[in-house]
């Protein structure tokens, strides 16, 4: 990922430095956790994707509509607290 900030366009006054984050992706009771670099503001920690991770993102919240996805791997389960 390149660089495509200097200064926070929200807060502006804070640097913005690459990381490595887990993108947490739900669609119904379905989720996927990807890891992916963004860019980061250090005072306020806004978060900024690029054009590439959004469209990553955008793929895998397809694979999770579609139930008989090959490309994601199950690694266990997801519990609610019944009231």
């Amino acid at each position: 990922m390149k660089r495509l900030l200097d200064k926070c366009p929200m807060c502006g006054k804070g640097q913005i430095s690459l990381k490595t984050i887990d993108e947490f992706i739900k669609v119904g009771n379905n989720t996927a956790v990807i890891k992916v670099k963004v860019e980061a503001c250090d005072r306020c920690g806004e978060i900024y994707y690029d054009p590439e991770t959004i469209r990553e993102i955008e793929f895998v919240r397809k694979e999770l509509k579609n139930t008989k996805s090959k490309l994601l791997t199950p690694i266990g389960k997801t519990f609610t607290l019944s009231k």
